[in-house]
């Protein structure tokens, strides 16, 4: 098959049969048009799901088959039968619908049950806990099991964290052109060898590692060829040329052009297959797999494909991948599992891994975040950078495994130490006292819902209907002030509780009595490529200022106004008039029970629209949690 060719099969499928009307296959007409019916079946089950009087026959006629042979065929095609089929996916509606706040009766009516008991035994059954320990677990709604084999080739399905990477490859217009639907035409010149010449210094073996990739430059074209350079995080500056490939010619043998990409990282679900012999079979499967993939597993399982980062195919020497970027339904599987708040699974990431070559920029990486974020967040909630909570974790395992007799060599090179003198200098300066006795105890919160549960009776939730506020705010990192403290927590306290010059000439336009605002940034910057969210403070205004109005003394470029809008908010504060005394241990205090328990309880109720703030009003903290009931 060339480049850009177009076989019979294409003019069939896409001029004389009139029912197919989508993108073209190296199939039979039989098995394409059995495709499509299961598709246009699977759609129409989706869409009656909160129908209990929707029949095996309605679904067939959508199909257009009669009853017996559909029933075969699904079977065949979803590897269940159809009842089996549409139950499960009735209970995962259900599920979703549960921790949307609906109560298990209304559900339980909703998709068709007599009763809240056959109900509860049908949930207990598919996911082995009960409707109200579903509610109140903290538990994600499981994926559809995947589908076993597509066309008889076995497929596999992982969550990865990717990292930003360039290539270089060839520009290949579409076969189809502007008729070519781009996600079933992949892996067309997977196999092709590629001169030595243009690429200097890479792998170029028919089984090296290859990417290709839909990219519009000024017309969509299929991007493929070798990877030149993979980052160490999610993002990477486009612009950076150190790690690009030489360049070697606009043209290259088959008088193509070839370009340079800089493929942005990110959350990915990576489906892949065996790579088989006989490399031409690699065009059919891999259309195949995008479109179950688009339009089956999308689809069923809610999926929200991050539209912002490219899906891509990748081929090395044992398999061929299809990596599909998500905004949402991230690193679920078929199985029912704990939703894992990402901040409390920090802590867990470290232990797990505490023997290993542990650095913020890896630890941020592998939390999403840029080293600055991750380091700031990591503080305000476990009160402690997370180069201080790793060095105290090693020096508390080591002693207890010394303690216990274990071998000090061993010891010594599992946690990193060159030697036991150096791990005796290290306990001495963490910890104020030589190795021996009881170890020290040591601060270290990792379960913040059971810290949520303990000091519950240490804070006050009222929930309120808030007007909107009008807000003038810098970010923190546009303060000159040499002695801002560098922990999260710590600048905001000092700013609440300090007065700045850039605010001075605008002091009576806020709100009386005064209200200080900490928020987290809408947006982020960018700073070598990886996106930083900034924290910005400033006060509630008594009125809209409006740009006209401003004061002449105010730098637009520094400050700017936004506004907090109105609603139903859960407010936090504790049970002390004030919080002037200590307000550093009842921001963190706040901040755990706010994100670490109460958010992560009942996030059926929380409003992703608005966004969480803070305000110090009187020498009080109030930390507010937008609510939808």
């Amino acid at each position: 098959m060339g480049f850009g060719s177009s076989d019979r099969i294409y003019d069939d499928i896409t001029y004389r049969w009139q029912d197919i009307n989508d993108a073209p296959y190296e199939l039979d007409m039989s098995e394409l048009k059995s495709m499509q019916r299961m598709e246009r079946a699977l759609d129409f089950i989706l869409q009656n799901l909160d129908d209990p009087d929707m029949t095996i026959d309605d679904c067939a006629r959508a199909a257009g088959y009669n009853k017996e042979y559909f029933n075969r065929a699904f079977r065949d095609y979803f590897d269940v039968p159809f009842a089996k089929f549409v139950g499960k996916l009735r209970l995962r509606q259900a599920a979703r619908e549960i921790l949307n706040g609906y109560y298990e009766e209304a559900v339980s009516k909703k998709i068709g049950f007599l009763s809240i008991q056959s109900f509860s035994k049908a949930f207990r059954k598919e996911f082995g806990v009960s409707p109200r320990q579903f509610r109140t677990g903290g538990y994600d709604v499981p994926d559809m099991p995947l589908r076993r084999t597509i066309k008889g080739v076995e497929i596999s399905l992982e969550y990865k964290k990717v990292n930003a990477f360039r290539m270089k490859g060839i520009k290949v217009d579409p076969p189809m052109g502007d008729d070519t639907f781009l996600m079933d035409q992949n892996a067309f010149v997977f196999n092709e060898t590629f001169p030595k010449d243009e690429y200097p210094g890479l792998d170029l073996s028919p089984y090296s590692e290859k990417i290709g990739i839909w990219w519009y430059d000024q017309k969509m074209t299929y991007v493929f060829g070798p990877v030149t350079g993979r980052s160490g995080t999610v993002y990477m500056d486009p612009n950076d040329t150190t790690e690009k490939a030489a360049a070697g010619g606009s043209k290259n043998r088959w008088g193509l052009e070839t370009t340079d990409l800089t493929i942005q990282g990110g959350d990915y679900a990576v489906f892949s297959y065996p790579r088989p012999a006989d490399g031409t079979k690699i065009y059919r499967m891999s259309r195949i797999l995008s479109r179950f993939v688009s339009r089956e597993w999308i689809p069923m399982n809610r999926k929200v494909r991050n539209t912002m980062s490219c899906s891509y195919d990748a081929f090395d020497s044992k398999r061929v991948y299809l990596y599909i970027p998500l905004s949402g339904g991230m690193g679920i599987s078929d199985e029912l599992k704990p939703r894992r708040w990402s901040v409390q699974s920090w802590s867990r990431y470290i232990d797990e891994n505490i023997t290993e070559d542990l650095t913020l920029d890896s630890l941020a990486l592998a939390a999403g975040y840029c080293a600055r974020n991750y380091r700031d967040v990591f503080s305000m909630y476990y009160g402690m950078t997370p180069t201080e909570y790793i060095s105290k974790r090693r020096l508390l395992l080591s002693y207890e495994e010394l303690s216990a007799g274990e071998d000090e060599k061993t010891v010594m090179a599992k946690y990193r130490y060159k030697s036991k003198r150096q791990f005796d200098h290290e306990y001495v300066e963490t910890f104020g006292k030589a190795p021996g006795g009881q170890p020290p105890a040591v601060d270290i919160q990792t379960d913040f819902m059971s810290f949520y549960e303990t000091n519950i009776k240490n804070i006050r939730i009222n929930i309120c209907k808030e007007n909107s506020r009008h807000i003038l705010i810098h970010s923190i990192e546009e303060t000159s002030d040499k002695e801002i403290p560098d922990d999260l927590i710590g600048r905001m306290i000092y700013w609440f509780t300090h007065e700045f010059d850039d605010f001075k000439p605008i002091q009576n336009k806020f709100a009386e009595p005064e209200e200080k605002v900490f928020i987290w940034g809408s947006e982020p910057a960018y700073e070598d490529g990886e996106p930083i969210y900034k924290y910005y403070v400033g006060g509630v205004l008594s009125g809209y200022l409006g740009s006209e109005s401003a004061p002449a003394d105010t730098d637009p470029s520094i400050m700017r106004e936004e506004d907090i809008p109105g609603g139903r908010y859960a407010v936090f504060s504790t049970q002390e008039k004030t919080d002037d005394k200590l307000p550093e241990d009842a921001a963190r205090l706040l901040t755990r029970c706010a994100f670490g328990g109460y958010i992560s309880k009942n996030r059926w109720r929380i409003d992703l629209t608005r966004r969480t703030f803070i305000i110090w009003r009187s020498n009080k903290l109030f930390f507010f949690v937008p609510i939808v009931r």
